[in-house]
């Protein structure tokens, strides 16, 4: 199975289980919850490997960077 190159936020957020619905995820982007290499983004934003994020969830703060990407939810 070939890795992909890109994939949007939102996407990649529900994929790896941070928000139970795209939906959600799409509206914690727009809220600006979540920042991508230290800025603020739009929820159809590419995310690629190497990418930082910090995803900002009720009282949780999550620091991540992106060692691989998959579209199925895991």
């Amino acid at each position: 199975m070939s890795e992909l190159e890109s994939l949007r936020i939102d996407k990649w957020l529900w994929a790896a289980r941070f928000f139970k619905t795209r939906k959600l995820a799409s509206e914690a982007v727009s809220g600006g919850k979540v920042h991508v290499n230290g800025q603020r983004c739009k929820p159809s934003k590419e995310i690629k490997i190497g990418s930082k994020l910090v995803i900002h969830k009720e009282n949780y703060s999550w620091e991540l960077n992106i060692l691989g990407l998959n579209n199925q939810r895991r």
